[in-house]
């Protein structure tokens, strides 16, 4: 269990023992953060031309790095009290940031599916994650349903998924990426298997090569496994998610699961309660 030391700026160890929270995410106001809609984020890290709305997803994490700091390190000062596992930044597998033409179409698929709610919601909540993140896991069980059917579906808030797989879970890299080859599909089915994935997390995470049962569960809902299990060989979505990581570091993210309601940071594996505060919060800013 790891959890990514920032810099000397921030915060010293962090912890994924009593803390509930074990790795990292970034952050964005409520307005700035539509620069993570679909297509946008694959585009950039793909490398393709940068036009205005590439722009606007760094513009958006370097205005929203700035505005939310002070708040961010608070937040892991608080949570470092409980306990912490430091991980080196920059302890992450590196990937080529360039993919061909034909990668780049199934980046872009898989960037929009990872999104949901709807596109009036005036909220976005970001949750950077990783797979194999045992506090992850118990938000995705215990947490996520509630705030799904109580915001997400009646269209106040929309959400969006980053991936940040940690080093020292070794399988996490794997998951997310079926995870993000399932999205990539013309079908795109990223909530479905990625709702599968956290769920048999256990009977995973343990293996040497944890490709077979992480395939298993794409059959379950009846994903096309060849295809997928191609693209996930060949690292297609790397990329993307190379720079879901690159952009949560830079936001300044502490820890997973970490959350931006609103542009505010939410910490760890928090309770209904304390999700339900702070978005109601977020929205009462934009529903005057």
């Amino acid at each position: 269990m790891g959890m990514r030391t920032l810099s000397s700026l921030f915060i010293a160890a962090l912890a994924c023992v009593a803390v509930p929270a074990c790795e990292p995410a970034p952050a964005a106001n409520t307005p700035e953060i539509a620069a993570l809609a679909p297509g946008k984020a694959a585009s950039a890290v793909a490398g393709a031309a940068a036009d205005s709305k590439s722009d606007s997803i760094r513009l958006a994490v370097a205005k929203a790095n700035a505005a939310s700091q002070l708040a961010i390190k608070e937040a892991a000062i608080k949570a470092a009290k409980v306990g912490a596992t430091p991980v080196p930044v920059g302890d992450v597998p590196a990937v080529q940031s360039t993919v061909s033409a034909k990668a780049e179409g199934l980046l872009a698929h898989a960037d929009r599916m990872r999104t949901l709610g709807s596109p009036d919601a005036k909220v976005w909540m970001i949750m950077v994650s990783d797979f194999q993140c045992p506090w992850c896991a118990k938000f995705e069980r215990e947490t996520w349903p509630a705030i799904r059917d109580e915001y997400v579906f009646p269209g106040r808030v929309r959400v969006a998924f980053l991936n940040f797989p940690m080093p020292a879970h070794r399988n996490s890299w794997a998951a997310s990426e079926v995870a993000m080859c399932a999205a990539g599909q013309p079908t795109g089915k990223f909530w479905p298997i990625h709702d599968a994935i956290f769920r048999e997390q256990e009977h995973w995470e343990t293996e040497s090569d944890p490709l077979p049962k992480l395939l298993q569960q794409l059959e379950k809902i009846g994903m096309p496994v060849d295809s997928i299990s191609s693209c996930v060989k060949q690292h297609l979505t790397r990329p993307l998610i190379q720079g879901d990581i690159d952009r949560a570091t830079r936001a300044g993210a502490t820890s997973t699961p970490t959350f931006f309601i609103g542009g505010t940071p939410l910490i760890g594996a928090a309770s209904i309660t304390e999700f339900r505060k702070a978005i109601d919060a977020a929205l009462a800013k934009v529903e005057k």
